[in-house]
């Protein structure tokens, strides 16, 4: 591909994700996922993939065939399921338990919009000088609108946090551990945690079960949601693991269920 393909290839990625994270998708999740995937392949150093609009940036999660995602991990490795939430990727920093700064996936200042949502925690029980929690925020007037209300909620001058829920999945910097004591440490501090599925055994087939209970609606029916996602329990193989310049090695999204390669 040429350098100028590759630049409107971007452009055109650029272009889509704003879309989106307006409230206005131009096209569907797996199309835009097969172009980032492209651009990932062809380019992978591209200043969109590095840096998305500056600042502390979220990753995004790798949306491969599962097997094939499961099968490059060491023999038998143990995994959590959780709901992927249909929503925006929100950052949240307390400084000595106190909550000091909020920020969207591509790093823009948040704080005030996210003090407005009253299930976020102002104060949580923690010395640590700095801790960073992240999360999903997202719409609870229906699944089709969730996302939307969530990226107008930050873009309003005026936010009330109005119809609107924070659910926390992560504490950076835990490399000792689960995945699970994460969870519970997030309950512990107050914060809303959207459930999960610890699986030991037989990790593929069972994930294909919970992925077509999802697809019926028999599990995490209550929240906004647009597929699974699973993570590695162990923090110390997760570390190991580490992450590319998109997205963490050691978790994956399921949206649809695909053969491997």
């Amino acid at each position: 591909m040429f350098v100028i393909d590759v630049q409107k290839l971007a452009n055109k990625i650029q272009l889509l994700d704003e879309a989106y994270r307006a409230g206005n998708p131009l096209v569907s999740d797996l199309e835009f996922d097969k172009l980032k995937a492209e651009l990932v392949d062809i380019d992978p150093k591209n200043p969109i993939l590095l840096s998305p609009g500056g600042g502390v940036h979220l990753l995004s999660l790798g949306n491969q065939p599962f097997e094939n995602w499961y099968k490059d991990l060491p023999l038998n490795t143990e995994v959590v399921v959780e709901p992927k939430i249909d929503g925006c990727a929100v950052a949240l920093r307390y400084k000595y338990g106190r909550l000091v700064k909020a920020w969207n996936r591509k790093g823009k200042d948040i704080t005030y919009a996210m003090r407005k949502v009253s299930n976020v925690p102002q104060q949580i029980n923690l010395i640590e000088q700095n801790v960073e929690i992240r999360g999903e925020l997202y719409g609870l007037t229906g699944h089709l609108n969730s996302q939307r209300l969530a990226a107008g909620h930050m873009r309003k001058k005026a936010p009330d946090g109005k119809g609107l829920a924070f659910c926390a999945f992560e504490v950076m910097g835990r490399d000792n551990g689960y995945e699970v004591d994460t969870l519970q440490e997030l309950l512990c501090l107050g914060f809303h945690v959207c459930g999960h599925v610890r699986i030991r055994t037989s990790v593929i087939q069972k994930v294909k079960i919970l992925h077509d209970d999802w697809l019926d609606s028999l599990i995490f029916s209550r929240y906004p949601t647009d597929g699974l996602v699973v993570k590695v329990n162990s923090h110390k193989l997760q570390t190991e693991l580490g992450s590319g310049s998109v997205a963490p090695d050691w978790a994956i999204a399921v949206k649809e269920w695909k053969d491997p390669e």
